[in-house]
């Protein structure tokens, strides 16, 4: 019984999409850890502390932490897209390092997409941690899309200039994988607005989970897929 976990454990751990969301999430985490202490000094247990922080001097310290709050916490999927797609592109065989930045570059725009810039959906509060799975989704898709157009690219076609560096060459290389890419995300997008009536992609996966919770009367099965 425990060879059998330690070799499920050992899947899992192996697994390139599982290990790249869980190095993704451990780089975001000084991100999160100055969030989650701002968060609590603007809202700070002890209500003689409290109310110095948001009377003082207009409230300027809990200005201050509220700043530093909405800038990491507030736009959290962003930095999960950028590190999740950082993580994954690392476990292919990639020549040069600026594909694995045109591929997180292409996974952002791809997660930008999928909150429905076509039907106006697109707010502020897509980017925080609302969007997380979605960024995850996008992370893993966008640059597995990207790098396999473009080592299809690089293979076949040897997009260069005269008298150009390795860098701009690649860079010209990075324009089929990641127009490609993202045609496939505005695709899917136009066809779930037109055609389904969703909005965006993040709605259809927030539909998907709310029909789960709603058929699932076990509380502790609910708390577990949660």
């Amino acid at each position: 019984m425990n060879k059998r976990i330690l070799d499920c454990l050992f899947i899992l751990e192996n697994n390139k999409v599982l290990s790249s969301i869980k190095k993704g999430f451990m780089i975001t985490f000084p991100i999160v850890f100055i969030g989650s202490i701002s968060l609590l000094l603007c809202n700070f247990p002890i209500q003689f502390l409290n109310n110095f922080t948001s009377t003082w001097n207009d409230g300027i310290i809990g200005d201050f932490f509220l700043v530093i709050y909405e800038s990491t916490i507030g736009f959290l999927s962003i930095y999960l897209v950028l590190s999740i797609s950082y993580s994954y592109s690392k476990c292919f065989e990639i020549s040069n390092p600026l594909l694995n930045i045109f591929s997180m570059l292409t996974s952002l725009i791809c997660f930008i997409t999928s909150f429905g810039g076509i039907s106006g959906y697109l707010q502020l509060e897509s980017f925080s941690s609302l969007g997380i799975f979605t960024a995850i989704v996008c992370a893993i898709a966008g640059t597995r899309i990207f790098i396999a157009i473009g080592s299809l690219v690089i293979k076949n076609y040897n997009m260069h200039s005269l008298g150009a560096d390795s860098n701009l060459k690649m860079s010209f290389s990075a324009i089929i994988p990641m127009f490609g890419t993202l045609l496939i995300f505005v695709t899917l997008q136009t066809t779930l607005y037109k055609i389904f009536n969703v909005c965006s992609i993040h709605t259809l996966f927030s539909n998907w989970f709310v029909l789960i919770f709603n058929y699932i009367d076990n509380e502790l099965i609910n708390g577990l897929f949660f």
